[in-house]
């Protein structure tokens, strides 16, 4: 929800439960308590220690030549009778194991290392770990650059860092081994232990520097009712959840004068922060959730209406195989009424040629019998002629009966022709019939296509084909019985997505109301942080007087010591105090001249970041309430 800042804050809060958790798996030396994290960078270039930075970083070096700052910390000093300690961790333990390997993970993933995997956090090449720990000191001291062979350079510096373990020399021979990485693995572990502890303590640092340098200036050049109630951010919603957080630190680490830092303090108010951001978090992902799921019911919205598209489209094919099964029936009924008109005149025709044939059958036998008679007697030539031109019209005769019967076989080949084409025909369309029902039926999830089978079987040329239709009218009652029902059930599964698309709206608009009555508390308590805000007139009030105070107690103490200056060897001894006191104060002025220079300079890179994160913030909010009001604004369904 809030870009960077939201990724930072989740980090250093990963970095303050790991810094809790360092006793766990990091081996600590009860003699040496005292920090051994080296000083930055910045602190070493303020006091003009080193001449290469690059080279002889803090990480890398131990030697500093001031002694005012060894005796400000340990963190310089290298442990003495590292050898002497005993690792007590149980590097070999699978469990041990997983846990540094998902520590290291969580690290790097938290710093942005590039090409990362868990294979190359289990079992590492020697060149991808001298990178990683390349990189994790960089996270230590950014200047660092690693030089020389890792053999040498990471047991050195590990024993300058203060690791209470010695690293042997044939441990770092075989890098990338599985008997030596537990042990290498363990050292980078104190090392990333080390390295949260530090960014804990500098965060907690610069915050409190960042706190009264905010402060003072919010005293001095802007109110607290112009700061809390400015426009820049819509409404200063983000700016006043960020002065009420800095106002509550505040309080916590400065009220009291003299008080010593906890750095709890600062955790309990920063928790409360990530709540209320994580309040703002579970709301964004709930509107979220919202329009995913009316997402979801849109597309099945979508999905019902294509399959009634289909069912309608289903339909149209249906009433379009009825009027087609309905033509194959009239048609079949002319081709009925056609054959039996064919075989009628068949049988008159066969009758008529049966007659034919046997009249001729008749006449040649009385040709014969006359033949033979002519042949057996004696004619005259008139009777010759009678039987020639008798016998010559009996042939016409004969030859008309022939052209006759000739025509009648032609008829009926022409009649068996056409019922075979018509009856190719028929068969054809009897087939798409099948083909039609079938798939009509499979659309409508019909298992049993027995029925598909015995209607392929049979054919419409069929002599019995017409007691088979019935079973045919039949069957398309039952499927228009399952069309039916199937209708049915998507009307109830429509009325039913209904109810849940109103159910659902119903819920938008109380999650909508609960975010309202969320946007409402958010506005008084930010009303409850204005007038909350304290009076810093009676604080510096207060700093005057016990200022006042010390300066009393000061003179008090001075004529104390007049008071006592009766012998020459105490006053020579308090003069020689005082000089000594002199030359630690100047030195200490020198140092602390330059550190607060380098912090003012960390703090005006933090101020610097504050205000990118604040742009940042306000683009992300400004995108966010887009969102809402494009949400808001999408008409209901």
């Amino acid at each position: 929800m809030y870009g960077s800042q939201s990724s930072r804050l989740s980090a250093s809060s990963r970095g303050r439960r790991s810094s809790t958790s360092v006793s766990a798996y990091t081996p600590t030396n009860h003699q040496n308590r005292a920090s051994r994290l080296p000083a930055s960078a910045s602190r070493n270039s303020a006091m003009k220690i080193s001449n290469d930075h690059a080279r002889y970083s803090s990480v890398a070096s131990s030697i500093v030549p001031s002694s005012a700052v060894r005796r400000m910390s340990s963190v310089f000093k290298t442990p003495a009778k590292q050898t002497g300690f005993k690792d007590t961790r149980n590097l070999t333990n699978r469990d041990v194991q997983s846990t540094m390997h998902h520590k290291i993970m969580d690290f790097l993933i938290a710093a942005d290392y590039p090409q990362l995997n868990e294979k190359f956090i289990r079992a590492p090449t020697k060149s991808e770990f001298i990178r990683m720990f390349e990189f994790i000191l960089t996270q230590l001291d950014n200047q660092y650059q690693f030089e020389g062979k890792i053999e040498e350079e990471m047991p050195l510096l590990m024993r300058n860092l203060g690791y209470p373990v010695a690293l042997k020399p044939s441990t770092m021979q075989t890098i990338g081994a599985s008997h030596t990485m537990p042990h290498l693995f363990g050292a980078i572990t104190w090392l990333i232990d080390a390295i949260n502890a530090r960014i804990t303590i500098v965060t907690f640092i610069r915050l409190n520097f960042l706190c009264q340098y905010v402060l003072f200036q919010i005293a001095d050049k802007i109110s607290p009712q112009d700061y809390l109630l400015a426009s820049e951010d819509d409404s200063g919603e983000a700016r006043s959840l960020m002065y009420g957080y800095t106002i509550r630190c505040y309080k916590a680490l400065g009220d009291v004068p003299g008080r010593t830092v906890d750095p709890s303090d600062l955790e309990t108010e920063s928790e409360r922060l990530l709540i209320i951001l994580e309040e703002h978090d579970e709301i964004v992902a709930t509107s979220g959730e919202l329009n995913e799921l009316e997402e979801t019911l849109q597309k099945e919205w979508n999905e019902l209406q294509k399959s009634a598209g289909d069912l309608g489209q289903l339909d149209t094919e249906l009433a379009a195989s009825r009027e087609d099964y309905a033509k194959v029936k009239d048609y079949q009924d002319q081709m009925k009424k056609s054959l039996s008109g064919i075989e009628k005149a068949l049988g008159e025709n066969n009758i008529k040629l049966s007659g034919l044939e046997r009249k001729m059958t008749e006449l040649r036998e009385d040709n014969a019998e006359k033949e033979s008679i002519i042949a057996n007697q004696k004619m005259s030539g008139e009777t010759a002629r009678q039987l020639r031109s008798q016998k010559t019209e009996f042939n016409n005769q004969t030859k008309q009966i022939q052209d006759a019967m000739t025509k009648i076989d032609k008829e009926i080949y022409d009649l068996r022709k056409a019922g075979f084409g018509e009856g190719i025909t028929m068969r054809n369309q009897y087939t798409d019939f099948v083909r039609e029902l079938g798939n009509i039926q499979r659309h409508f999830n019909a298992i049993d296509d027995s029925f598909e089978a015995v209607m392929q079987q049979h054919s419409p040329n069929e002599p019995n084909f017409l007691s088979f239709l019935d079973e045919i009218r039949e069957h398309i009652k039952m499927a228009e019985k399952d069309v039916k029902s199937y209708w049915n059930e998507l009307e109830e599964k429509d009325a039913r997505l209904n109810e849940e698309i109103n159910t659902i709206s119903e819920q938008k608009e109380v999650l909508k109301n609960e975010f309202d009555k969320l946007q409402r508390s958010i506005e008084m308590k930010k009303h409850s942080q204005m007038l909350k805000r304290e009076d810093w007139t009676e604080e510096i009030r207060k700093m005057q007087l016990e200022l006042d105070v010390a300066q009393n107690e000061l003179s008090v103490l001075h004529g104390a010591k007049n008071t006592k200056a009766n012998s020459r060897e105490q006053l020579a001894a308090m003069k020689k105090v005082y000089q000594m006191r002199k030359i630690a104060i100047q030195e200490a002025q020198f140092q602390l001249s330059h550190e607060i220079s380098a912090k003012l300079d960390r703090v005006f890179e933090e101020w610097d970041h504050i205000q990118e994160c604040r742009a940042q913030l306000r683009k992300t909010e400004k995108m966010l309430r887009d969102a809402f009001d494009k949400y808001i604004s999408v008409p209901q369904q």
